[in-house]
């Protein structure tokens, strides 16, 4: 077993009024030698439970590495967003989706 965290993650709650609550889920990510065994998905079983006691959406962006789980966890794309790094010298362009999750309520 290698020495260092194996997962990092923060999930918090935002308000900009009143009114508007949501989950959002800030960075999730696993050491490569503990990634596909299950960590991530508990950690995002986690946030997520807790944004649906809140009854809150939960919001995030997600990196080609990231996205699966995220779809397998509920969240749904809202737009696929394009970073252009060629004006910077780098001659590639990298992807990031928006994606939602709507709260989930027990029956």
């Amino acid at each position: 077993m290698s020495a260092g965290i194996l997962l990092s993650g923060d999930f918090w709650f935002v308000t900009h009024t009143d009114d508007d609550l949501w989950a959002d889920l800030g960075m999730l990510a696993t050491l490569p030698e503990h990634q596909r065994k299950g960590a991530g998905m508990l950690a995002m079983e986690w946030g997520t439970s807790q944004a649906d006691l809140e009854g809150t959406d939960a919001f995030l962006m997600s990196t080609p590495h990231g996205k699966r789980l995220y779809e397998k966890s509920g969240f749904e794309v809202l737009e696929k967003v394009e970073f252009d790094f060629t004006p910077y010298g780098l001659a590639e362009t990298n992807y990031a989706w928006a994606m939602l999750r709507k709260p989930r309520t027990s029956i």
